[in-house]
């Protein structure tokens, strides 16, 4: 008789067994894998409300499987959206093959849709989540930054003042935050979250200059390898600190993802850029389209009067007979 999984949330009591949890999952294939706890300060946090978004099954009065269900606030076209993404998820090597997985991510899809979720994204190229409606999506690009690229000579000098920020300082995270709230990609987190966002391990915060006419970066450093994870404050000022960090580092090229969309930031990465392709770094689930088409409609207003129509976008959804679907019609100027 096939066993009866029982799906509940991990609560703050749970915390020690769960980091171990999943340091011995991950650790089975990847066996120099960091805590979670390390790598993530900002999702795994010894409380209730942090714990409670830990989908979990026991087996044998042990944590057995683990899904993270972590809610994410977002900027997509300037709109803001709460999404949910799916993080840790994992099952004990010894009862793997159990449908453990399975189990937690109907749960955890379940309660998105009953909450109202308009999207959830994973990370990585994890063909495996299709069955829940994630897909591959192309994110934007992926540059290479480097010292051989035409306009790095026009900014070097452009930050001054560079010194390692102190996310331990309560006057180091005013300033940062200042600066950091300019830029709505990361304002959206919120300044608590973001100061723990920017604590996650390996990376290092580089500031330059004050609130009003200075910046920083934020760099993941490991052997062989650097990226850049976030950015705030004057565009030359953010360009300047990249080149000072290549002129500082043995490592001389640095990595660093852009949205399709551009902003004020994209014409000094250009002045760097040594090469560039499209980046594929996470699966998207659309999980509640007709909430989806709500916040996306005020961009596809906008668009829809910078190229000159008449009257606005009438957006729709729906099912059409058994077919469990959902379709969208887009109306601009009676058409």
């Amino acid at each position: 008789m096939a066993e009866t999984l029982t799906v509940e949330r991990a609560a703050k009591s749970d915390f020690d067994e769960l980091m171990d949890m999943l340091l011995v999952c991950f650790q089975s294939k990847t066996p120099d894998h960091a805590r979670f706890e390390e790598l993530y300060p900002d999702l795994y946090r010894p409380t209730d409300r942090d714990m409670s978004h830990n989908y979990v099954v026991r087996l044998g009065g042990r944590i057995a499987g683990c899904v993270g269900v972590f809610p994410i606030s977002v900027s997509i076209c300037d709109q803001p959206v709460v999404v949910r993404g799916i993080g840790g998820v994992s099952a004990l090597p010894d009862l793997r093959g159990r449908g453990l997985m399975a189990t937690l991510m109907d749960r955890a899809t379940a309660d998105m849709v009953a909450d109202g979720m308009a999207l959830s994204w994973l990370g990585g190229d994890r063909r495996r989540y299709m069955t829940w409606g994630y897909e591959v999506t192309a994110c934007g690009f992926h540059f290479g930054l480097g010292s051989r690229a035409p306009g790095y000579q026009n900014l070097q000098g452009k930050a001054s003042n560079v010194r390692t920020a102190d996310l331990e300082s309560d006057e180091d995270w005013d300033l940062l935050w200042r600066q950091a709230a300019r830029n709505p990609k990361l304002a959206v987190a919120g300044r608590e979250t973001l100061r723990l966002k920017y604590q996650r391990l390996h990376q290092t915060v580089y500031v330059a200059g004050g609130p009003d006419e200075g910046g920083h970066i934020v760099m993941k450093e490991t052997p062989g390898s650097a990226l850049l994870t976030a950015w705030a404050g004057e565009p030359e000022a953010v360009g300047g600190l990249v080149v000072h960090w290549m002129e500082n580092h043995d490592l001389r090229d640095v990595a660093v993802d852009l949205p399709w969309y551009p902003d004020c930031y994209c014409p000094v990465f250009k002045q760097l850029m040594c090469g560039y392709s499209m980046s594929y770094s996470g699966s998207l689930a659309v999980v509640d389209l007709a909430r989806l088409l709500e916040t996306y409609k005020p961009h596809l207003d906008q668009r829809v009067a910078e190229f000159g129509l008449k009257g606005s976008v009438r957006l729709a959804a729906g099912s059409i007979g058994a077919i469990p679907r959902q379709e969208v019609a887009l109306e601009a100027d009676g058409r």
